[in-house]
């Protein structure tokens, strides 16, 4: 998930969690990005995958409403772990 990417003005929470949850999240989806490749069935590895976007477009929205900076735009980590 690119930093890059805009997130919609209806999907900004009106009360973001802390960042500290924020962070959790985005590694979660990491976590959740790298042991979707052990998954033998192409659907599983799908359906993982669209749960990995999810997550980070919720962790990007409460980032970008707290002001936290964690997904940050940088060509250093494009799509990385914020």
């Amino acid at each position: 998930m690119s930093a890059d990417e805009k997130i919609h003005p209806s999907r900004v929470p009106a009360k973001p969690v802390g960042e500290p949850v924020v962070i959790a999240l985005a590694r979660l989806a990491n976590d959740l990005e790298t042991l979707k490749n052990t998954f033998p069935e192409p659907l599983d590895r799908a359906a993982l995958m669209l749960a990995v976007r999810h997550m980070h477009r919720v962790a990007m929205a409460h980032d970008q409403a707290g002001g936290y900076g964690r997904y940050v735009k940088s060509q250093q980590n494009p799509g990385g772990e914020p």
